[in-house]
């Protein structure tokens, strides 16, 4: 007890960087109590924050990426969290389900966020995730045949990286365009040049 007067007390007396870096500690660390304290003190919550590896990420980012999803749920009862600010939903696929779901129930959330980025869904048929797939592809405004800045869809880019759980799911729904061309070439096209038979069937 005595050790979080101790540090409410630096918190309050704490300069902008100081607090910053209480919030990052918090998160490496995963204490949920310092990590609240930091988070109610730093004055702007979607400020990018220097982590360990000199990489500059919101908070909301760095719980995502450290699989925090008590941090993650206690951002997102914050009102002025900004949840589409450095790709959550892309940076949570790769560490936690559980974050990914948390974000999702958000209806702040944009599923479809695609600046300087591939889109949720392009990520996840990318990287064969298929749970994180599902999920998207539950969501009443997600946008099955979005094209990517790179040009690709969900459906290309997953035959063109071999994703064959993410190809099954995408061409069972109805709505997905299996006949789109990315470059002039179909994912049956792609598929056949990745030397996928699986795809292909």
């Amino acid at each position: 007890m005595d050790k979080e007067i101790i540090f409410e007390t630096l918190v309050d007396s704490a300069s902008k960087s100081g607090i910053q870096c209480f919030l990052v500690d918090a998160i490496h660390s995963n204490n949920q109590k310092y990590f609240e304290i930091a988070a109610r003190n730093v004055k702007d919550i979607n400020l990018k924050l220097t982590n360990k590896n000199n990489e500059k990420h919101p908070a909301l980012v760095l719980a995502t990426q450290y699989n925090r999803a008590k941090m993650v749920e206690f951002l997102l009862d914050l009102p002025n969290i900004d949840v589409n600010r450095g790709y959550p939903l892309c940076d949570a696929q790769d560490s936690s389900i559980e974050c990914v779901k948390l974000l999702l129930t958000d209806e702040r959330t944009n599923v479809n966020q695609n600046v300087e980025r591939d889109p949720p869904l392009v990520f996840a048929a990318m990287n064969n995730q298929a749970e994180v797939l599902k999920l998207l592809m539950e969501q009443p405004s997600i946008e099955l045949n979005e094209i990517s800045g790179n040009g690709h869809n969900a459906l290309t880019i997953a035959c063109d990286h071999s994703s064959i759980e993410a190809v099954n799911l995408l061409v069972a729904n109805s709505k997905v365009n299996v006949n789109c061309s990315v470059a002039r070439r179909t994912p049956l096209v792609l598929a056949t040049m990745r030397n996928c038979p699986e795809n292909v069937e």
